[in-house]
């Protein structure tokens, strides 16, 4: 098997039990670490919505990017310039940030645009862009190099998520391989992403599950700062005395569903 990230060989690791009832081979490669699924047979089960109920974070999740990516472009002094929400689901994201005086605008070839109507991309050309974002969807990218090269090929900033293998590699309890929903097809590595960076000259920064690919003059210190700081915006003093209820929510409709 073939590396579909850098071509390089690929092992089978392990296998894991998709949907509750499919063995599903899991591939890495040797050279940048990537992780993949066999062909997945099984995604026309998967998206039945193109939003899960299963995901009660996505509104948590887009405020706390918004105020990070914010803070990250208005130290590169970008607000006007173009910018793109790929895989921009109902464009909660877009909106955000709009509504913080970026002119973002939305794009997602399955998703309805509810929030954000009215400022779509028309079109996959990223020539004029100057900021492309994709949260929390390369993992559920069959060819993630031809989404790469959609994108970096036209466009040199890419600000993105995902996480990242941990290592040793899991066999099966990790959480983000979603077996039970099957979605997740694709896992990344600090290797993986630096190849990637490294094919079309730009450099890679990482900080947990937050990613950007892009020359490094975007990259100055104050702006990776910023984005650190920001992270601090995701604290609720409410939940000092009151936990969020995210993730049980997440456990309850998954225990109703059987999954």
């Amino acid at each position: 098997m073939k590396c579909k990230v850098c071509a390089s060989s690929a092992e089978h690791v392990f296998n894991g039990r998709i949907l509750n009832k499919y063995s599903v081979k899991y591939y890495k490669c040797h050279s940048c670490g990537y992780l993949f699924t066999e062909d997945p047979f099984w995604l026309s089960e998967v998206y039945t919505d193109a939003i899960s109920k299963f995901d009660t974070g996505i509104i948590a999740r887009n405020i706390s990017l918004s105020k990070k990516v914010s803070i990250f472009l208005l130290f590169n002094k970008i607000n006007s310039s173009l910018c793109v929400d790929y895989s921009g689901g109902y464009g909660l994201f877009t909106r955000l940030m709009r509504d913080k005086g970026i002119n973002f605008f939305w794009m997602d070839k399955y998703a309805k645009n509810i929030f954000a109507e009215g400022f779509e991309h028309p079109s996959s050309d990223f020539h004029n862009v100057k900021i492309v974002t994709a949260f929390e969807c390369f993992e559920h990218f069959e060819d993630p190099m031809k989404i790469f090269d959609e994108i970096l090929s036209e466009c040199n900033v890419l600000i993105f998520s995902t996480v990242l293998i941990p290592s040793p590699i899991p066999r099966s309890d990790w959480w983000y391989y979603t077996f039970d929903r099957g979605g997740h097809i694709s896992f990344y590595s600090k290797e993986t992403l630096h190849f990637v960076a490294k094919k079309y000259n730009l450099e890679c920064y990482t900080s947990g599950s937050f990613h950007v690919i892009s020359p490094k003059s975007f990259l100055t210190k104050v702006a990776v700062f910023a984005t650190f700081l920001s992270n601090a915006s995701r604290l609720n003093p409410f939940n000092i005395f009151r936990p969020s209820l995210t993730l049980s929510d997440n456990r309850a409709l998954l225990k109703e569903t059987g999954k």
